[in-house]
């Protein structure tokens, strides 16, 4: 399945990894229409990117699984997650005054809701805005 350069070009030849298939196939997967992309802050705001596993078959969650590591996807997020937090941060510092943090926060959900219904529940930059916002040390960055 075509994709990007980079991604493409970690894919190779190699789809299978121990006789079972080590990427998604968007023509022979059918993708579950729930979030299991995660995002947590061991060290906020430095985002971990996960599976949530936990109402997908194994057969899928071992193809998601396998897909994200080996693509490196987990990885690139995190070092991408800055040119989502820092304008997010930019704009909630000059906002925030305005309009207080709870209407902030409820624009926010509301834009990422938009994206979602665009990019899938699962887009990575709509997550980690949605949990950056809400995250009990946002008001906290917003003062350094």
């Amino acid at each position: 399945f075509p994709c990007c350069l980079t991604c493409n070009s970690k894919k190779g030849k190699q789809w299978i990894d121990k006789g079972e298939r080590a990427f998604l196939n968007l023509y022979h997967d059918i993708l579950p229409d729930h979030q299991y992309l995660k995002v947590e802050f061991p060290s906020y705001p430095t985002p971990r990117f996960t599976i949530d596993d936990t109402k997908l078959t194994t057969g899928l969650s071992n193809v998601l699984k396998s897909h994200y590591e080996k693509l490196g996807l987990f990885t690139r997020f995190r070092e991408s997650s800055s040119e989502v937090i820092d304008p997010l941060i930019t704009y909630a510092k000059q906002a925030v005054p305005i309009m207080g943090i709870e209407e902030y926060r409820r624009t926010v959900s509301q834009y990422t809701a938009e994206m979602q219904l665009t990019r899938g529940l699962n887009h990575w930059q709509s997550l980690l805005k949605l949990e950056v916002v809400n995250h009990v040390g946002f008001e906290d960055l917003l003062n350094t």
